[in-house]
Protein backbone atom coordinates (compact mmCIF):
# COMPACT_ATOMS: atom_id res chain seq x y z
CA UNK A 1 0.00 0.00 0.00
CA UNK A 2 2.60 2.38 1.09
CA UNK A 3 4.34 2.18 -3.00
CA UNK A 4 0.85 2.68 -4.06
CA UNK A 5 1.20 6.35 -2.01
CA UNK A 6 4.55 6.51 -3.28
CA UNK A 7 3.46 6.52 -6.81
CA UNK A 8 0.54 8.37 -7.01
CA UNK A 9 2.81 11.04 -4.88
CA UNK A 10 5.14 10.79 -7.85
CA UNK A 11 2.66 10.81 -10.60
CA UNK A 12 1.62 13.96 -8.94
CA UNK A 13 5.05 15.26 -8.52
CA UNK A 14 5.86 14.95 -12.35
CA UNK A 15 2.37 16.64 -13.44
CA UNK A 16 2.76 19.52 -11.31
CA UNK A 17 6.40 20.06 -12.77
CA UNK A 18 5.87 19.41 -16.28
CA UNK A 19 3.69 22.49 -16.11
CA UNK A 20 5.24 24.97 -13.76
CA UNK A 21 8.72 24.59 -14.90
CA UNK A 22 7.73 25.50 -18.59
CA UNK A 23 5.61 28.36 -18.13
CA UNK A 24 7.24 29.68 -15.00
CA UNK A 25 10.91 28.88 -15.19
CA UNK A 26 11.52 28.34 -18.99
CA UNK A 27 9.16 29.94 -21.08
CA UNK A 28 11.61 32.74 -22.44
CA UNK A 29 13.69 29.73 -24.01
CA UNK A 30 14.95 29.98 -27.35
CA UNK A 31 17.79 26.97 -27.03
CA UNK A 32 16.44 23.10 -26.56
CA UNK A 33 15.98 23.25 -22.98
CA UNK A 34 12.92 23.27 -23.05
CA UNK A 35 12.72 19.82 -24.86
CA UNK A 36 15.52 18.47 -22.81
CA UNK A 37 13.32 19.08 -20.07
CA UNK A 38 10.57 17.43 -20.90
CA UNK A 39 12.43 14.28 -22.45
CA UNK A 40 14.64 13.68 -18.92
CA UNK A 41 11.31 14.45 -17.19
CA UNK A 42 9.68 11.65 -19.43
CA UNK A 43 12.28 8.99 -19.31
CA UNK A 44 12.49 9.32 -15.32
CA UNK A 45 8.77 8.79 -15.35
CA UNK A 46 9.10 6.06 -17.84
CA UNK A 47 11.53 4.22 -15.49
CA UNK A 48 9.66 5.16 -12.34
CA UNK A 49 6.63 3.85 -14.01
CA UNK A 50 8.37 0.60 -15.35
CA UNK A 51 9.75 -0.67 -11.77
CA UNK A 52 6.40 0.03 -10.28
CA UNK A 53 4.80 -2.35 -12.81
CA UNK A 54 7.90 -5.15 -12.28
CA UNK A 55 7.66 -4.90 -9.03
CA UNK A 56 3.40 -4.99 -8.86
CA UNK A 57 3.35 -8.26 -11.03
CA UNK A 58 5.60 -10.01 -8.06
CA UNK A 59 3.69 -9.26 -5.44
CA UNK A 60 0.20 -10.52 -7.42
CA UNK A 61 1.96 -13.59 -8.40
Amino acid sequence: MRADRLYLLWGLIVLALSYTIPYLVLRDCKSLLLYLFWLILTVAHLIVSLTYIGRWREWTD
